[in-house]
């Protein structure tokens, strides 16, 4: 009984460590600005626009911004800022990681 217990707790040990939770995700210090508007410290995916719109984007913050050509950071990836670009582009979503 003992040993069985044992074995159920390796394998449930073994399962959380490799198929696991996904990292939970963490925001990025500083801010990023999107036609004057501040966000700060923002994380994950920000919708920026229902549809492909003219942006100007500072990156502000101590990680890579990605901008993609449609909502939901879906479609096609327009630019990749580093900490400290700017640029004015077309897009409707940022990803911040």
């Amino acid at each position: 009984m003992v040993r069985a217990a044992f074995g159920a707790l390796t394998v449930a040990l073994w399962a959380a460590t490799w198929i696991g939770a996904a990292p939970a995700a963490s925001a990025a210090l500083g801010s990023v600005v999107v036609n004057g508007s501040v966000h700060r410290d923002p994380g994950g995916c920000m919708e920026v626009g229902g549809h492909p719109a003219g942006l100007a984007v500072e990156n502000h913050t101590d990680v890579v911004v990605t901008v993609y050509s449609w909502p939901g950071c879906r479609g096609e990836v327009l630019a990749v800022l580093t900490p400290t670009q700017s640029l004015t582009i077309t897009g409707s979503s940022l990803l911040i990681s």
